[in-house]
C-alpha cells in the first residue's frame, strides 16, 4: 500500500510538470502564431506595394 501511495504522489508530480510544460508550449505556440501572422500580413502588404 505505501509503495502505491508512493508511485501516485510521483505521477501527480509529474502531472503537476507536465501541464506546466503544456502551458509554455501553448504561450510559446501562440507568440509564434502571432510573429507569423506579422509576417503574413507585411509580405501580403509588400505585395500590395508592388503591383
Amino acid at each position: 500500500m505505501q509503495s502505491e501511495n508512493l508511485t501516485n504522489q510521483v505521477t501527480i508530480q509529474n502531472l503537476d510538470e507536465f501541464l506546466e510544460l503544456v502551458e509554455k508550449a501553448k504561450k510559446q505556440a501562440s507568440a509564434l502564431k502571432v510573429t507569423l501572422k506579422e509576417i503574413d500580413d507585411f509580405e501580403f502588404k509588400t505585395k500590395q506595394k508592388s503591383l
